[in-house]
């Protein structure tokens, strides 16, 4: 599929037939829409999302916005930062290490038993160590910083 980059105030032309149903005049839009609200509607990210900063391997920090309830490993992945986790957040493989920041740690719930035999088989670890697939976002994890580990990179 080719991708078009419109540009404001160029001329778009839509599908023949299709005006009706878009509510224009024409087949042509020459003026820029403008929005009906100041923030989207249909956009979780507008407002309550929370903020976490994650640190790259090469010490670049990154403020990612997510959704309550959602895998801190869902979020940096969603977001584009190379991390592996090839379990998809089944606690299956220890490719999603982070290093939690220490003041931070207090904060998150233990890990499970599952979670600590993970990291009983990977290298690098440390006390801060967790895996991004087993932390939750909340409300209370607004501002969460954590640092990807060794071993999380994507082959290539």
């Amino acid at each position: 599929m080719e991708r078009v980059t419109i540009e404001p105030d160029e001329a778009v032309r839509y599908a023949p037939g299709t005006a009706e149903l878009r509510g224009a005049k024409d087949d042509i839009m020459t003026d820029t829409p403008q929005p009906i609200f100041e923030e989207d509607p249909f956009d979780p990210f507008d407002e309550g999302s929370i903020k976490i900063t994650v640190v790259d391997r090469d010490g670049v920090e990154h403020t990612l916005a997510a959704l309550d309830g959602w895998r801190v490993m869902e979020v940096i992945r969603d977001w584009g930062l190379p991390i592996k986790a090839e379990c998809g957040g089944a606690c299956a493989c220890g490719t999603c290490h982070v290093y939690v920041d220490p003041e931070w740690m207090d904060q998150l719930p233990p890990p499970t038993d599952e979670e600590m035999d993970q990291l009983d088989q990977i290298f690098e670890v440390q006390e801060n160590s967790r895996l991004a697939c087993q932390i939750l976002t909340a409300e209370n994890l607004e501002g969460l910083r954590l640092t990807l580990a060794p071993g999380s990179e994507l082959d290539g």
